[in-house]
């Protein structure tokens, strides 16, 4: 889930506990690694385009005035296979992590699971970040740590992932990312 565009069904590739011997080649089903891409500029905006085989996917990063972006994730191309982006943030362990619908929760070991129903936004540390409707948020995702013998990981080296779904009908989902 720290993929920025995995095409296919993300659930095939996970940290089996234990395992000392894992297999890193990715399963037929998924692509979470671009096959090639590119960085250009658009009228001073950065954009990056990422190709999945035929399935291409593009983010573009535009500077607001003050503490503020806006991150517009596009599929470019249709798709016989599921699309979504992520969203990765660092958390801060021990501070709040809060939706504009009044769940919040202080991040620890307890993992948690939202899905917005409707445009909303997500809080923690000094940030703050506007995601669309249908965005899951899941805290912990956690690394496959390769310092370790059977992969796992801690606590501290999670991530929170915002996932948002990207279709033939809904082909864009926009971010707006701000610094209190």
């Amino acid at each position: 889930l720290w993929s920025t565009f995995p095409v296919g069904d993300t659930s095939l590739l996970r940290h089996i506990p234990g395992d000392e011997e894992p297999n890193f080649f990715p399963p037929t089903g998924l692509r979470h690694v671009p096959d090639s891409g590119s960085v250009t500029l658009d009228n001073g905006v950065p954009v990056l385009t990422l190709n999945y085989g035929d399935v291409q996917c593009r983010v573009t990063a535009q500077v607001m005035e003050g503490e503020s972006a806006i991150l517009t994730y596009e599929l470019l191309s249709e798709s016989p296979e599921h699309v979504e982006a992520h969203v990765t943030f660092l958390p801060h362990l021990g501070e709040r992590l809060s939706l504009s619908t009044g769940d919040s929760v202080e991040l620890g070991e307890a993992s948690v699971a939202w899905e917005l129903g409707a445009d909303g936004s997500l809080e923690h540390g000094s940030w703050r970040a506007t995601l669309p409707k249908g965005t899951r948020i899941v805290w912990p995702v956690l690394p496959h740590n390769p310092y370790r013998k059977d992969g796992h990981a801690e606590i501290d080296e999670g991530r929170i992932v915002a996932i948002l779904p990207l279709s033939a009908d809904s082909p864009r989902a926009e971010v707006t990312l701000s610094v209190a």
